[in-house]
């Protein structure tokens, strides 16, 4: 019997293992793991954390980390992730953007929501029960508030599992998860 147990308890602990493994690093993993690749004057000086709409499941898996760098004319630094493996780093200006200022510098130490448990509050909304989500597409950055998760959704669509379609966002504070604003639609799958 005690045999058993053991091998339970390994076939368990392998199943967790290999289910965080397929998880994927998480926003502040892929910020910390981005300070290698800038310069030393933009090491922890996070601007915003952005994914690409996710593609495989419900959690992105392809990032950016901007970092503020005061040596550049647009004074940041995008890092790019895809599957957690860095991809590339650019500088480039987009059309009317201004440059980045160093007060919009996010402070980490007072941002407790990671982007697996902003994904987590915007899962457990009202309404959410009833559809199946696939897709999301987060980002982190200062908003009238603070610190702001915008957590967007897409759910399969009710005639067509096949297909998915936006149900719309949550706005969460990322100091203390509480939500700011919700914007879901989720009778969007009929």
């Amino acid at each position: 019997m005690k045999m058993n147990k053991q091998l339970i308890l390994g076939v368990i602990l392998a199943f967790t293992t290999a289910q965080l493994a397929l998880a994927g690093p998480t926003a502040f993993q892929l910020a910390k793991q981005g300070n290698q690749y800038v310069g030393v004057q933009s090491k922890d000086k996070v601007l915003r954390i952005y994914s690409e709409k996710s593609t495989t499941g419900l959690e992105p898996n392809d990032w950016h980390v901007v970092y503020f760098d005061p040596d550049t004319f647009v004074k940041s630094a995008d890092v790019e992730f895809e599957n957690g493996q860095q991809t590339g780093v650019s500088h480039m200006r987009r059309p009317f953007q201004m440059p980045a200022k160093e007060r919009d510098i996010l402070d980490m130490s007072k941002i407790t929501i990671d982007s697996d448990r902003a994904l987590s509050i915007a899962q457990a909304q009202p309404g959410l029960t009833a559809v199946t989500l696939k897709y999301s597409k987060m980002s982190l950055e200062y908003g009238d508030k603070g610190p702001t998760w915008t957590v967007e959704l897409w759910a399969a669509k009710a005639k067509d599992p096949a297909k998915d379609t936006s149900i719309g966002k949550v706005w969460i504070l990322a100091t203390d998860g509480s939500i700011i604003k919700s914007e879901l639609r989720p009778d969007k799958v009929n």
